[in-house]
């Protein structure tokens, strides 16, 4: 499923788009996502704020996979709360093989 993904993002002119809900009530939150290797951050993104959705171009990671030839290349989703630097959560959301 990875790998098929992977192949995916270099669509030409199609943009693929991860959409996180932080399924609370307040939008007060800043939500990155970074690229991680072998224990190293790689590349990181911000999310864009539409209502109470967040969104983020996967497309833009695609070179960095491809050339980190690392196994186990993971996508974290960083959830800040805003105005702050207070971590409130990471998750891991997606896995590169």
């Amino acid at each position: 499923m990875q790998k098929a993904l992977l192949e995916q993002l270099v669509v030409g002119g199609e943009v693929f788009q991860l959409y996180v809900s932080t399924n609370n009530l307040s939008s007060d939150y800043v939500l990155s996502a970074m690229l991680w290797a072998n224990g190293r951050p790689l590349q990181e993104g911000i999310f864009c704020q539409l209502d109470k959705m967040f969104s983020i171009e996967l497309n833009q990671f695609y070179d960095t996979i491809l050339n980190s030839r690392a196994e186990g290349t993971t996508l974290t989703v960083e959830i800040r709360k805003g105005g702050s630097e207070q971590l409130v959560g990471e998750v891991d959301v997606l896995r590169f093989g």
